[in-house]
């Protein structure tokens, strides 16, 4: 029996500093998850980026290839959509390559779509993405209409206000005559946070991508993902981005529909899909 192929799980926080780690020892913080996935695996202690910018360091990891070899220089620019990436390479080996977060390696302005699947990033090789904004862009696009997961999540939640009064604050603070930049906590729970937000959508996607053979289509206002000898799931986008409530049973209209185009893109006609009574 061939064995298991290996499971990969890439965190890449943006402006994680080094000594940020509790099992270093150099700076009293707590990172007690971090701490365990380093002490199961390899601990890399002499490492150095590509690029101290947010965009580029991210696109010299997707390539393997130095900024200016790529032509990614500073945060403006996109990884060009033919690059070769290490996303496609997994993909093609069989493996479901999926994303969530702050990919930041298209720059197709502040939108990322309610569902946060465009198709610029899903051609760098993405099987499904889950795109957000950054804390300060997602107020950019987010306010008061949302156009990005996160945004849409926090109006869901009621929290997109304080969110918003709280980076305002911040950004105020960075002017003269304060000049300071404050690193105090998000006075959002931890759920609602980008980064909490982040994980649950992680999560949600690994329970889909763990039904098998499962396919997925959006019009941006439904989503439907279906699997063989599975029941079709249906989301609202609209009214629950965060992507809770399953509501297959209440809009046959929409499941119809996406059905239809489901089949007509995957030329797998009624692929897992119970028809609507």
């Amino acid at each position: 029996m061939a064995a298991a192929r290996p499971n990969f799980l890439f965190l890449f926080p943006d402006q994680h500093r080094w000594d940020w780690l509790g099992l270093l020892g150099q700076v009293p913080v707590r990172t007690p998850n971090l701490d365990r996935l380093a002490q199961r695996g390899v601990l890399f202690r002499q490492c150095r980026t590509n690029s101290p910018v947010c965009a580029p360091a991210r696109a010299c990891l997707a390539s393997g290839l130095r900024r200016y070899r790529i032509g990614v220089l500073d945060n403006g620019m996109a990884l060009p959509a033919n690059q070769p990436t290490f996303f496609r390479d997994l993909k093609g080996a069989g493996y479901r390559v999926l994303a969530s977060g702050k990919t930041d390696l298209y720059k197709h302005g502040f939108s990322k779509k309610i569902d946060g699947r465009t198709p610029e990033v899903l051609a760098l090789g993405f099987s499904d993405t889950v795109n957000q904004c950054g804390k300060w862009d997602a107020i950019n696009t987010g306010w008061p209409v949302p156009d990005d997961p996160y945004m849409a999540y926090l109006h869901q939640e009621k929290l997109a206000e304080t969110h918003v009064l709280d980076y305002r604050r911040r950004n105020q603070m960075r002017r003269p005559p304060q000049n300071i930049i404050d690193t105090a906590s998000s006075p959002l729970p931890r759920h609602a946070t980008l980064q909490g937000s982040a994980a649950d959508a992680s999560h949600r996607q690994v329970q889909v991508s763990e039904l098998g053979d499962w396919r997925m289509v959006t019009d941006g206002r439904y989503k439907l993902i279906t699997a063989p000898e599975k029941p079709a799931v249906l989301y609202d986008l609209q009214n629950d981005p965060a992507e809770i409530t399953d509501v297959a049973g209440m809009h046959f209209e929409e499941l119809a529909r996406l059905t239809t185009h489901l089949a007509r893109e995957f030329s797998a006609p009624g692929f897992g899909v119970p028809a609507p009574d």
